[in-house]
């Protein structure tokens, strides 16, 4: 007869909830960090653009 863990989750155990909860957040992290990058590079296109518009009209 199994055993059951009184901490286990779906037969992962503490150490696979505890390693599943902790690459979530490494996952959510780099989605985080992902999309001010993203941001700070359409700033940079923006403001080239607009850069290359004004000397243009100059």
């Amino acid at each position: 007869m199994a055993r059951h863990n009184a901490f286990s989750f779906a037969g992962l155990g503490l150490n696979g909830v505890i390693m599943r909860i902790l690459s979530l957040i490494l996952a959510l992290s780099f989605f985080l960090s992902a999309c001010e990058t993203v941001k700070g590079v359409g700033r940079d296109v923006e403001s080239a653009g607009e850069a290359l518009d004004d000397a243009i009209n100059d």
